[in-house]
């Protein structure tokens, strides 16, 4: 977020709220902001507008006005679904693209980040970052981070993102909309109804994604959700927009998820409304709730008239206009009561978890016939090694992980090959992947690169993708689980394909051993040495429970209450979680809790101090690796001051940042990290 985003706040944002009465396909009724059971969310509603033509229709009759009184050039940014629906006479479902039903055309704009190489054509850079990347061979070498927008130069009146909330703030600070129609936004809780992200985090991500400029207008579905948050965030705004009391939250306790288990009905019931009374029903404009029914009216007005040459913000900001054109109705208020999901969505969700499931069984069914005749594969080493692939054929000997990430411990640790080819098999294809987990060590790109036509040669005549911008695919077949497959011919060819890509990676596994020998020679040198590197839990014994009172209250967490043995307590149990390499865990906090008597005490202690002594060893790691600057990483939700620290940039190892800590955690639970930079 740039200096110039802080400083307007709220008070360059307008927010429009779109919804009201409607009548579904089962001949029920509802508002779009009545409370659905089972859905704290709104995720029901929030999908039944987004696709609604009723909602759309209301949507174009508002904004196309507002970009009329607008700039030349100006367009509405559209984040979000891109159909609408109907209700065939089956009961089922039609879609139709929302891009072909929008006045005054529409395109696409897309955000797209690059790792050490330009930009392609027609990709304007947007932002860039730069880190130091550790490279046996060359030392520190600077990486170089793009950011590039295609940015649309015609007359069209609707860009559609092609990005998700990531890159969501440097596409909309680019493109500068007038008005951005948002029906993605939706504040996730907890299974049991509760929020567990913090308030403030999220209001800021609000106003850091959707504040795109000077006036913009955010146009979004009416839901009892939207008016739960944005009341919230009023609130917050008109309290001085203060940071969240860490106390508030907490991570949810963990669950046994149980990947069997059908899915929520919820995810799919969508409503659809065959007559609707949408309108202008809540207005936010300057962090203040505003009455709806003059901008209604407007809008009403220049729908019927659509001959009239009156800016919109005209009539609803001039008095005399307002008294002599407009006929302002108050909307009605919504139900308080809730109501369950509409029977003919609630129907058609049945039927899609139906299918799901079928669909689930027979995925399983053919796996496992496909499997069998995958045993001549198995019979020349490849095998079933990682869940996210069906088999893998190690090209080097199995090392315990601990050693790979040269830590000194590593929970369930693990071997895995240096090198290892991946078959993998989806619904539509068939195919063989390379990777190494050595990826921070050795370029894999460059390798392939260089042997390009040999892997293609390997390959053919099936396709061989060495340049997707993902994992590095070396053989690709059309066909998979769900399709009529010849799978004793694929397995012969992937057999005979084997031995030469053995051959062709065979330089890269020796590079990985050469690191190995050279972290073995290394390791065993440092041995010698009178004051190794210490750990995290030793940089923990070595401050000892008061250096540890110390960082804490820093942090803004307080121990101060604590007598010396119970101080004594607390710093055992979280200096013995760091040695046996566990994070914060739910068998960790209740044993804090015996002291502290509160569980969201006890994870922010839990939390805190272990980030401080993670970070502090690594202040320890850059100052033995020449490391001569680093840089604030901030998480996702920061808090004022981590976002300052990250927009400071490099700083010289060991020097405060702009709150005043050297390294994180700059408050509770703080998940930003150090890393080493040489900035730009």
């Amino acid at each position: 977020m740039t200096d110039g985003i802080d400083a307007r706040g709220a008070d360059a944002l307008t927010v429009v709220l779109i919804g009201g009465p409607m009548t579904v396909d089962d001949g029920s009724t509802l508002d779009s902001r009545q409370p659905i059971i089972g859905d704290p969310s709104s995720r029901v509603t929030r999908a039944s507008l987004a696709t609604s033509l009723h909602w759309w229709t209301t949507v174009m009759s508002l904004v196309s006005p507002i970009l009329d009184s607008s700039n030349p050039g100006a367009f509405a940014l559209v984040i979000g679904g891109r159909s609408v629906v109907e209700v065939r006479a089956d009961g089922e479902l039609r879609r139709t693209r929302l891009r072909s039903l929008v006045p005054g055309g529409s395109t696409t704009a897309d955000v797209l980040r690059c790792i050490d190489e330009p930009l392609p054509d027609g990709y304007e850079i947007v932002a860039q970052e730069s880190f130091q990347q550790w490279r046996e061979a060359e030392g520190y070498k600077q990486v170089q981070i793009l950011f590039g927008c295609r940015i649309p130069h015609g007359s069209e009146r609707w860009v559609f993102l092609d990005r998700g909330e990531y890159y969501l703030h440097l596409a909309a600070s680019c493109l500068r909309p007038s008005l951005i129609v948002d029906t993605s936004w939706g504040e996730e809780i907890d299974e049991d109804g509760s929020e567990y992200e913090p308030i403030a985090g999220r209001f800021r991500e609000f106003e850091k994604n959707r504040l795109a400029g000077d006036g913009v207008v955010v146009v979004m579905p009416h839901t009892h959700r939207t008016d739960v948050f944005l009341q919230k965030y009023v609130n917050w705004v008109a309290a001085g927009r203060p940071e969240d009391n860490s106390a508030r939250w907490s991570p949810p306790l963990p669950t046994n998820w149980d990947p069997t288990a059908p899915p929520d009905p919820v995810r799919y019931s969508c409503p659809v409304p065959v007559h609707a009374q949408f309108r202008v029903t809540g207005y936010l404009r300057d962090g203040e709730w505003r009455d709806p029914a003059d901008l209604e009216a407007a809008r009403s007005l220049l729908q019927a008239r659509y001959d009239l040459k009156i800016g919109i913000w005209d009539l609803v900001n001039n008095a005399t206009l307002r008294r002599t054109l407009l006929e302002a109705v108050p909307p009605a208020e919504p139900p308080v009561t809730s109501i369950d999901v509409p029977s003919a969505a609630a129907q058609r969700a049945q039927r899609e978890v139906a299918r799901r499931m079928a669909e689930r069984a027979r995925e399983e069914e053919a796996r496992h016939s496909i499997a069998v005749l995958l045993q001549p594969l198995r019979d020349i080493g490849w095998t079933k090694l990682i869940p996210r692939c069906d088999l893998c054929l190690p090209l080097t000997d199995l090392v315990p992980l601990s050693t790979i990430r040269r830590a000194a411990s590593w929970p369930n640790d693990e071997s895995y090959p240096l090198v290892q080819l991946e078959l993998t098999i989806s619904k539509r294809h068939c195919t063989v992947n390379v990777f190494t987990i050595m990826y921070n060590q050795v370029d894999l790109r460059r390798y392939v690169h260089d042997r390009q036509k040999l892997l293609e040669d390997i390959a053919g005549p099936d396709k061989c993708d060495l340049a997707g911008s993902g994992v590095v695919s070396l053989y690709r077949r059309q066909g998979g689980w769900a399709d009529d497959v010849d799978w004793s011919a694929v397995t012969s060819a992937i057999a005979d394909r084997s031995s030469r890509w053995r051959e062709a990676f065979e330089d890269l596994c020796q590079e990985c051993r050469r690191l190995l020998d050279q972290w073995a020679i290394a390791d065993r040198d440092s041995s010698a040495l009178p004051e190794p590197r210490p750990s995290a839990a030793q940089v923990l014994q070595q401050a000892g429970p008061e250096g540890m009172r110390a960082a804490l209250r820093s942090a803004g967490v307080s121990l101060d209450t604590l007598s010396t043995d119970q101080l004594l307590e607390v710093f055992v149990s979280i200096a013995d979680g760091l040695a046996r390499g566990q994070s914060v865990t739910s068998e960790l906090c209740s044993k804090l809790m015996i002291v502290l008597e509160d569980w969201d005490t006890a994870v922010s202690v839990a939390w805190t101090a272990q980030a401080w002594a993670q970070s502090e060893q690594a202040i320890n790691q850059y100052r033995e690796d020449g490391v001569r600057f680093v840089k604030w990483l901030g998480a996702g939700g920061d808090c004022q001051q981590c976002e300052a620290n990250s927009r400071i940039g490099r700083v010289p190892l060991g020097q405060p940042f702009p709150s005043g800590h050297r390294c994180p955690p700059a408050h509770a639970r703080c998940r930003c990290c150090l890393a080493p930079s040489i900035g730009l």
